[in-house]
């Protein structure tokens, strides 16, 4: 999300989704072992943010409910808190082994959705003890925050594409995110969480879209496996931002232009084997199914409204 004053001539921004159903899959098998990409945005923090101290009372007083990746869904929680009508939904596109020519080039971030257990929770470990040992660089205009409620990833993911969103996406002056990120710009990842969760705006957007899709709201207290993370490329580095997380994870060089193929090709090494079957661009909502059990699905988000060739 850049600032500045100054006309802005808008762009057809393109956002990815590769969806499941609640933090799971909406099309498809309900395979627990699929991993599923989505796609979205990049941010730089406002220079001037006030300090604020965070309130006792949490507005979030009642357990999360996962947001269901459904791109209907999603698409709705951008518009009610303020991003622009240039992100908009499209279906379907399938991972397989080799990037696809037909991939967007224009990707601003990547959200994906995959299920966790031991193996992982052993990587993350590892991972972070080698990064607290070896050090790493993070660009000062990556936001991110780390967030402890369970079920809220969809929603953070969210939050973490718009605001490391670039200069052509502006929000608008009435927008409930750009508050929240201009509140939050001086706070740690820790801080920005727990605001996270007394925010009254966001935290309604969330419960009311929760419910909605196309599968029933699980109860309350239900466990799930499934988790969303975010990718984004901030000063041409690929970061990881990952609200369980201590820190972002910078996966090194990449543009805006090889984000999407960068992390089809480099990230299922760290998390569930992702395949890319024949890149296929569908009318909305049209879900594809397929019978291996390697195949995985996707839904597309972007914003023109042809279909692309």
């Amino acid at each position: 999300m850049g600032g500045g004053g100054g006309e802005i001539r808008k762009k057809k921004l393109k956002i990815i989704l590769i969806s499941r159903k609640r933090d799971g899959a909406v099309c498809g098998r309900s395979n627990p072992d699929e991993a599923l990409f989505s796609v979205a945005t990049k941010h730089s923090a406002p220079e001037n943010a006030t300090e604020r101290t965070l309130p006792s009372a949490m507005a979030c007083d009642k357990k999360w409910l996962p947001l269901e990746s459904n791109p209907d869904v999603m698409n709705k929680f951008l518009s009610q808190v303020g991003v622009p009508d240039d992100f908009t939904l499209l279906d379907v596109i399938d991972l397989d082994d080799e990037p696809h020519y037909n991939l967007p080039t224009k990707v601003k971030a990547v959200l994906l959705l995959f299920p966790t257990g031991e193996q992982h929770e052993a990587f993350v470990a590892s991972e972070q003890e080698s990064i607290e040992s070896e050090g790493q660089v993070v660009s000062d205009r990556v936001y991110f925050m780390k967030v402890d409620a369970n079920n809220a990833s969809g929603t953070v993911s969210l939050i973490h594409a718009v605001a490391n969103a670039d200069e052509e996406m502006q929000l608008g002056g009435e927008s409930t995110l750009k508050e929240f990120l201009e509140r939050t710009a001086d706070m740690s990842p820790e801080e920005r969480g727990q605001e996270l969760e007394m925010d009254e705006n966001l935290c309604s957007v969330h419960e009311s879209l929760s419910k909605e899709g196309q599968t029933e709201a699980p109860a309350p207290d239900e466990e799930t496996n499934l988790h969303f993370i975010t990718f984004v490329s901030v000063d041409e580095q690929l970061y990881e931002l990952d609200a369980r997380k201590n820190f972002p994870i910078n996966h090194g060089s990449t543009s805006m232009e090889t984000l999407l193929k960068l992390i089809i090709v480099e990230m299922g090494q760290y998390y569930h084997p992702i395949k890319l079957v024949k890149s296929r661009w569908t009318t909305p909502f049209n879900c594809k199914m397929y019978e291996n059990n390697n195949d995985r699905k996707a839904t597309v988000l972007q914003a023109e409204t042809t279909t692309l060739q």
